[in-house]
């Protein structure tokens, strides 16, 4: 394994993160070239969509399971109250 010096390190985590930088990169990930533009709006709802998808469908599974288990221990309470003869 190679050990590498702490300026070399340093030195390439200040290239990666200089280039990152938008005004370098000339690019901006949301008003995708200016306010006006129909995307900035499209970016933002599809962005909200995707963080609210993942808490509903968790909230979703867990009230179908509730009420299934709920309707099963009334099925087995009224079988119990009613066995068949």
């Amino acid at each position: 394994m190679k050990i590498f010096r702490m300026g070399t390190v340093l030195a390439v985590a200040a290239v990666f993160l200089w280039a990152l930088m938008p005004s370098i990169a000339r690019a901006c990930f949301v008003c995708f070239g200016g306010e006006d533009n129909d995307w900035t709006g499209a970016f933002v709802s599809g962005t909200v969509l995707m963080l609210g998808l993942p808490p509903a469908i968790v909230l979703g599974a867990g009230f179908a399971i509730y009420r299934s288990v709920k309707r099963t221990e009334a099925f087995r309470g009224e079988q119990y109250q009613n066995p068949e003869p």
